[in-house]
């Protein structure tokens, strides 16, 4: 037969093929695999004995082309179940359509997981800035409790200091200067735990200039070194060769990583592992970020703890005041960065910090 010819069984298993046939299509032991796979549910309802004699057309993959080609397929069965089928040509110009609507398709598809993708990213930058809104708004109401209570309490202390004051000549003449000099020193010292607690519940805004964060985290290493020592706690940095400028407040970014480095002492004093405490400070450069880990081997924590502890006054210390990580997340907010925690009880706690540094 001088045109492209196949004998095929009900499961469509080639059985024969005229010479035709061989040199336009592929080798194929099935002629479902000559078949474009986006048209196989249409080959398998009707390439079948109970359609009977049918014409049909169908996209075939040809030994020159790269994109399959419409045929017409004039199919008909014989009475042992094996199909006939005579393949024709359809015009080429419908065979450039097609190959542009396969081209569309394509296309559309990539567009389709393309704005998928972006949608994704837009969903995740939205609750992210969704969760700052939420952290400014609770750290703000924080501030003005804050000012309120330092208010009640420094009036009373300073009326308090004066009489002290006044008193202080009487008390010389019975020998007693030394009651007031305690009584003045205790007072002064409740208005710096005044002044440190309003600094803690509202950081002002960074005083930024450029600083290389390898030199900070090295600072920072030395001052914690003995206080690690004495509680059996090693202490590693590790920081890259090249270091990179970031433009922020050494004195606050000091402040959270002492915080974290102080928390990191306790869990690991508080952890049953019986084998030696590690902090691991890390530095490391991803595109435009800097990236800070700070990891301990203690206790680790739970996943309700993990999730309230940004939390103002959330603290699980018996006299702690529950602002400390508050506060730190308020000051790298304050950074353009982000502070996250990851931690598994009886494991350790992962802090991860990410600053902007400069293109």
């Amino acid at each position: 037969m001088p045109v492209p010819f196949f004998l095929i069984a009900k499961d469509l298993t080639i059985l024969a093929s005229s010479p035709e046939a061989q040199a336009i299509f592929p080798n194929a032991p099935s002629f479902l695999e000559l078949i474009d796979a986006e048209s196989y549910n249409k080959a398998l309802r009707f390439l079948h004995p109970s359609a009977g004699k049918i014409k049909l057309e169908l996209p075939l993959h040809t030994r020159t082309g790269s994109l399959p080609e419409p045929f017409d397929l004039h199919v008909a069965w014989n009475e042992q179940s094996q199909g006939h089928i005579v393949c024709l040509a359809k015009d080429p110009r419908i065979n450039q359509l097609m190959g542009m609507m396969i081209n569309l398709r394509k296309r559309l598809a990539e567009t389709d997981f393309s704005l998928l993708a972006k949608k994704e990213e837009l969903e995740n930058t939205l609750i992210r800035m969704e969760e700052s809104v939420v952290e400014n708004d609770k750290l703000a109401v924080l501030g003005k409790m804050a000012a309120g209570i330092a208010h009640e309490i420094r009036n009373p202390l300073t009326i308090i200091r004066g009489f002290v004051q006044l008193l202080h000549p009487h008390l010389v003449e019975l020998g007693k200067a030394d009651y007031t000099e305690v009584v003045l020193t205790e007072i002064d010292r409740a208005n710096q735990i005044i002044a440190e607690f309003l600094d803690s519940s509202r950081p002002s805004e960074p005083m930024r200039h450029d600083v290389t964060l390898k030199s900070l985290l090295e600072d920072v290493h030395l001052l914690c070194q003995s206080e690690a020592l004495l509680k059996g706690c090693e202490l590693e940095l590790v920081t890259p060769d090249v270091d990179r400028l970031i433009s922020a407040d050494p004195k606050q970014l000091k402040q959270v990583f002492l915080n974290i480095i102080k928390n990191a002492m306790e869990a690991i004093a508080e952890s049953r592992n019986t084998g030696k405490g590690v902090i691991a400070i890390r530095l490391a450069y991803e595109d435009n970020l800097a990236v800070i880990e700070i990891r301990d081997n203690g206790k680790g924590m739970s996943e309700q703890t993990l999730r309230k502890l940004f939390d103002p006054f959330f603290t699980t210390k018996a006299t702690g005041t529950g602002l400390g990580l508050a506060v730190c997340k308020r000051i790298i907010i304050n950074h353009s960065g982000t502070l996250d925690a990851e931690s598994t009880e009886g494991v350790g706690t992962l802090f991860r910090i990410a600053l902007p540094t400069h293109a």
